[in-house]
């Protein structure tokens, strides 16, 4: 379970600071209170963006709202890419509600898809990804995770990989366009992978939700 700060929640709502505030004084927004600040999970925050958008429009394309649905994993500890592969599918089976028994079928496309061509990038990035749609998902998602050393991951620039993406989609057109949002987050933008990887864990989701606007909002 992922937990926000007012900070962080407002800069995701892209609203102030005192709206949130006032959304949890009106009951809207569960909150749990510590001292004289709050902290918002990761589920409330996503039960509220679903009740307030309709379901019929429902088609957000930036990376960091699923990514609030499968969090972010610091410092992982593997010596390949199928142990990368076994660690973040348990990761993700964890965070996700999903049962045991998908774990064999999601590590399977993965390493499937693998087969076919390294999803490493390059940089120092994979994106881990199948188009196999996932009907068992409680929501669609994104996991970020930073591994606390480099493995071999067959990259197209020959480069091991540190920073993974894993995408968990449930209709191919999402997956797409998903896929489609994060390389161009991606492509030439060596300050913000630099960022990614020396920024501490806290801060990394306002980092990624400064590049959406830079490069998908504002199409710099």
């Amino acid at each position: 379970m992922e937990i926000f700060t007012i900070e962080e929640v407002a800069r995701f709502l892209k609203v102030s600071k005192e709206k949130v505030l006032e959304l949890i004084e009106r009951g809207e927004m569960p909150a749990i209170e510590i001292g004289d600040s709050y902290r918002i999970t990761n589920k409330v925050l996503n039960e509220f963006i679903g009740d307030t958008t309709d379901e019929k429009d429902y088609n957000i394309l930036e990376p960091s709202f699923y990514i609030l649905n499968g969090g972010l994993v610091d410092d992982i500890d593997v010596n390949s890419k199928e142990d990368l592969i076994d660690r973040i599918v348990k990761v993700a089976i964890l965070y996700n509600d999903l049962s045991d028994e998908n774990e064999k079928e999601f590590r399977n496309h993965l390493l499937d898809r693998e087969s076919m061509s390294s999803t490493g990038v390059g940089h120092g990035i994979a994106i881990l990804h199948t188009k196999e749609v996932y009907k068992d998902l409680r929501k669609p998602f994104i996991i970020f995770a930073r591994l606390s050393e480099p493995v071999d991951f067959e990259s197209i620039d020959g480069q091991d990989v540190d920073l993974v993406f894993l995408i968990a989609m449930p209709d191919r057109h999402s997956h797409l366009k998903i896929m489609g949002a994060l390389s161009k987050m991606i492509h030439k933008q060596d300050q913000f992978i630099n960022e990614l990887r020396a920024s501490p864990r806290e801060e990394l989701l306002d980092i990624i939700i400064k590049q959406e606007n830079k490069v998908l909002v504002n199409g710099l």
